[in-house]
């Protein structure tokens, strides 16, 4: 398989939910790369994998409060990042539709949603003086952390129960204005691919303790729209239901 064929591979969908660091870094970046391990013969489950364990000691060397060793784990992110692509582009290339895959890519994308703030929040509070109690950096990523499962948890529970928006509404106009918005485009700009160079940026010019607050605190904004949307979507699915 060449190259140009192995790109052909990718969907349009993929280009147009794809955020804007993964369509001009690393979608780019991860087609050449996907293609020699494909031709090599690894698996799209095996790059999953070395992601999910290249996530522990990433976070861990971020957790230490060391500078330097924090760089590198951003770094290592960085590339956990990458193979979140890869291995999609893999999968797609040898024709895949198990179940395993794509709910194994998912568990290994929670997991660093999981760790980076943590350790973020750990590396904050060993290198920032305490402004209000000790630990308060911890507690911020700690919240960071849980704020950033929330919102897919949300996602993801709502795409089960409800219906296609086209089958809820068929003649009707879209609804929900800025949340909707808000709802669809904070999630998919906030994701992995996106967060690991900010992440890394945010080491490399010192600025991890503002970057950590704002962080957070659009992370609570998105769970915030993303659980509203979804709540005012359900209540006009049951108003439906009932009214038939």
């Amino acid at each position: 398989m060449t190259l140009e064929e192995f790109k052909s591979y990718l969907p349009q969908s993929k280009k147009d939910g794809a955020s804007t660091v993964e369509r001009y870094l690393f979608r780019p970046v991860s087609i050449p790369v996907s293609w020699v391990l494909h031709r090599m013969g690894v698996t799209a489950n095996q790059v999953t994998l070395l992601g999910l364990l290249l996530a522990f000691p990433a976070a861990f060397l971020i957790a230490t409060g060391d500078r330097v060793l924090a760089l590198i784990g951003a770094v290592v992110f960085v590339l956990v990042a990458l193979l979140d692509c890869v291995d999609g582009n893999i999968a797609r290339a040898n024709g895949l539709k198990s179940l395993f895959g794509p709910w194994f890519d998912a568990v290994g994308g929670y997991f660093c949603y999981m760790l980076m703030p943590l350790a973020l929040g750990l590396y904050v509070e060993q290198t920032t003086p305490v402004y209000f109690f000790s630990g308060e950096f911890i507690l911020l990523g700690g919240l960071a952390s849980n704020l950033s499962l929330l919102m897919r948890l949300v996602h993801q529970k709502a795409a089960r129960i409800l219906p296609k928006p086209d089958t809820a509404q068929p003649d009707g106009p879209k609804r929900g204005g800025v949340l909707r918005r808000m709802r669809s485009s904070l999630p998919r700009e906030f994701n992995q691919l996106t967060l690991a160079p900010l992440f890394l940026g945010a080491i490399l010019f010192n600025v991890q303790m503002p970057f950590l607050v704002v962080f957070t605190a659009v992370a609570a904004l998105t769970a915030a729209a993303v659980m509203l949307h979804y709540g005012m979507r359900v209540s006009r699915e049951d108003a439906r239901r009932l009214s038939l």
